[in-house]
This record gives structure tokens, C-alpha cells and sequence, in this order.
């Protein structure tokens, strides 16, 4: 237990999660010499907000797990049936529909932005992509990434 334990925690605390000293559920499958990593970065614009609880590793967990899932259909977690750009945009919208109501339960937030960012195996950042982001004028995800 302590050998699963131990290497689990140094990473938590660390501040990256790798394969196969934590579960990173999303990419832990495909690991090679040149597997590339990723993170997801949610921004709040607006005022009287801070930005501790906004990339909690729970949350973003979740939101790959519930939300974002795999584009491969042979991922060994599973993908969305007949996906399409509007089901994902559909599937963005509820998540952050319900993410900014309870952001914003204390603060002023105006949108919530999604981004992406790559990594090479030495986790230095190679690119940051803009995902898009929720408008809550609107209530919808607004898809900005450039293959859409």
C-alpha cells in the first residue's frame, strides 16, 4: 500500500501528475518516448476573484472524466457515442452552466475561459491552445479552438 501511497502523494504535492505514479485516467494508456502531455487551465474574468479553487485537481478530473473524454474510440475509458462538435459544445455548456453558478456565488465573474497547454516529456510548455470559453450573457460554451 505504502508503495502506491508514496510516489501518489510526492506528485500531489508536486504539482504534476505522471503515469504510472498517479492515475492521470486520461493519457496514462498511451505513454511512450514521444507521448506528449497536457493540461487544461480554467480562467475567470471578472472582479473580487481568486483563483485558488478555480484549477482544483478535482475539478478537472471530473471534467475529463464526465466532459472531455478520450476522441479515440478504442480508448480502453471510453468515448461518447455518434460525438459531434454541437454534442461536445452541448456537453460544455451544462458543465460550465453549473461551474459558474457556483463560482459566482461571491464573486463578479463575466466568462470562463478553457485552455489547453502541451508539454513535451520534460514538461516544458511546446503550445497553449484557447479552447474557448463560457459566456454567461449567453449561458452557451463559445468553441474558439482552431480545428473546430
Amino acid at each position: 500500500m505504502l508503495a502506491f501511497l508514496v510516489p501518489n502523494i510526492y506528485i500531489i504535492c508536486k504539482g504534476k501528475e505522471s503515469y504510472p505514479f498517479t492515475p492521470a485516467p486520461m493519457f496514462g494508456h498511451y505513454v511512450g518516448d514521444s507521448t506528449l502531455f497536457y493540461s487544461i487551465e480554467f480562467t475567470a474574468n471578472g472582479k473580487n476573484f481568486g483563483t485558488d479553487h478555480l484549477n482544483n485537481h478535482m475539478v478537472k478530473r471530473m471534467f475529463f472524466d464526465q466532459v472531455y473524454w478520450s476522441v479515440d474510440p478504442e480508448s480502453p475509458l471510453g468515448n461518447f457515442d455518434n460525438d459531434s462538435k454541437q454534442a461536445f459544445e452541448n456537453r460544455l455548456t451544462n458543465f460550465f452552466s453549473a461551474y459558474y453558478k457556483h463560482l459566482t456565488s461571491d464573486t463578479a465573474i463575466h466568462r470562463i475561459d478553457l485552455s489547453v497547454t502541451q508539454y513535451n516529456r520534460k514538461y516544458q510548455p511546446l503550445a497553449k491552445h484557447n479552447v474557448g470559453y463560457y459566456d454567461h450573457t449567453t449561458g452557451k460554451f463559445i468553441h474558439t479552438w482552431k480545428g473546430r
